[in-house]
């Protein structure tokens, strides 16, 4: 299903994001990390990651938006009972992306 369409109520322990909310708008973020938080039980744990950067728009005719810790703190200041457990970043496994630094983060379900 399409994030958009995640319709789940306290439903899971984890959820895995790993590399996929980044095909969302700027816009379109928080609600569908909203109804991902709806989706975990009290004190579940959402994973999600990110392209590091201050980038939204098409790259090699596909969607996406990087984000800097900042950045995705002021997309998710709305989302209610999340907390924030860890940002970091990492550097990516792929020879041929050594250069990137994907920005992971990890929320708890407030509880």
């Amino acid at each position: 299903m399409r994030f958009e369409e995640f319709n789940q109520i306290d439903s899971y322990d984890g959820i895995w994001a790993c590399a996929s909310l980044l095909h969302l708008s700027s816009k379109k973020l928080p609600e569908v990390f909203q109804s991902l938080m709806d989706g975990l039980h009290e004190k579940g744990i959402l994973y999600c990651s990110f392209k590091y950067g201050a980038f939204e728009g098409l790259r090699n005719g596909r969607f996406f938006l990087d984000l800097n810790e900042k950045a995705f703190l002021q997309r998710i200041s709305s989302i209610e009972q999340s907390d924030v457990l860890k940002i970091w970043l990492t550097e990516d496994a792929r020879k041929e992306k050594k250069t990137e630094s994907p920005l992971e983060v990890t929320n708890k379900a407030a509880g």
